[in-house]
């Protein structure tokens, strides 16, 4: 095979892998919730507009971290124990 043919063949199997998208199954289990505004400091009312935004955990899992830009705040939600 020509280098250029085989060179077509790599690239073009490439690009027909990357563009796959990758199987995984997805898993999630709500086990509890909670209300943004039930997290608000007692100084501030409680009417004020929240939103917890982008949520991340710890790496021990057990304290959930989200920004509030209507508060303008980071909030942090202690999960140890869900229910």
């Amino acid at each position: 095979m020509p280098r250029h043919s085989a060179l077509f063949v790599l690239t073009a199997a490439l690009a027909a892998s990357v563009s796959l998208p990758a199987h995984a199954d997805m898993m999630f289990n709500r086990v509890a919730s909670f209300a943004v505004a039930g997290n608000l400091p007692a100084d501030v009312e409680q009417t004020t507009p929240t939103s917890s935004e982008i949520i991340t955990a710890t790496e021990d899992g057990m304290t959930l971290v989200y920004s509030d830009s209507p508060l303008g705040a980071v909030g942090f939600i202690d999960i140890t124990d869900p229910k």
